[in-house]
């Protein structure tokens, strides 16, 4: 089945985005779902693109699961 055109810009327009992804919660506030090393990572990245002023708190949302991959926080991800 094919898509006209105008249907094809209609659903694109009408995607909500996925949502906790670097969401602007204010001036200079973001929020971010990242919750493995390598997406935390991602998101300072993209943050210090934006200021060479970056804090970053962290909430781990399974105590259990951050035990699991200690390991993998390393200078290696947080130079």
């Amino acid at each position: 089945m094919d898509a006209e055109e105008s249907e094809i810009y209609q659903a694109i327009n009408s995607f909500p985005g996925s949502g906790r992804r670097f969401e602007k919660l204010a001036e200079n506030l973001y929020s971010d779902y990242g919750h493995h090393p390598v997406e935390i990572q991602a998101t300072l990245q993209m943050a210090k693109e934006l200021s060479n002023d970056v804090v970053l708190v962290y909430q781990p949302h399974q105590n259990v699961r951050q035990h699991e991959i200690i390991g993998q926080y390393t200078k290696r991800y947080f130079p």
